[in-house]
């Protein structure tokens, strides 16, 4: 494992446990992200994580380069989950 991996992995670590200090009411908090909430930015970041390097590229040439219609299918992936389910799916990003 590579410095920056530990970095990484110790960061998510750090960023999924202020997130499960989280309440109900914040996880719905506005954010600088649009029109998206804490919620839908945190399951942004677990869902893209989750493609591969070739996926990613794949992924945006079937949105025809249109990064919103990219994100609003990353976005579909958790769609189910709630704040704990997000933090789950952080969590197992390695």
């Amino acid at each position: 494992m590579t410095k920056l991996s530990t970095i990484q992995l110790r960061e998510r670590d750090a960023l999924a446990a202020d997130l499960r200090s989280l309440s109900p009411d914040q996880w719905r908090s506005t954010t600088l992200c649009g029109e998206w909430d804490v919620e839908e930015v945190v399951a942004h970041l677990g869902a893209a994580s989750r493609l591969s390097l070739p996926g990613w590229p794949r992924s945006m040439i079937g949105a025809r380069f249109d990064p919103d219609v990219h994100n609003r299918r990353r976005l579909e992936v958790a769609a189910d989950l709630d704040g704990d389910g997000v933090v789950e799916l952080l969590g197992r990003l390695s």
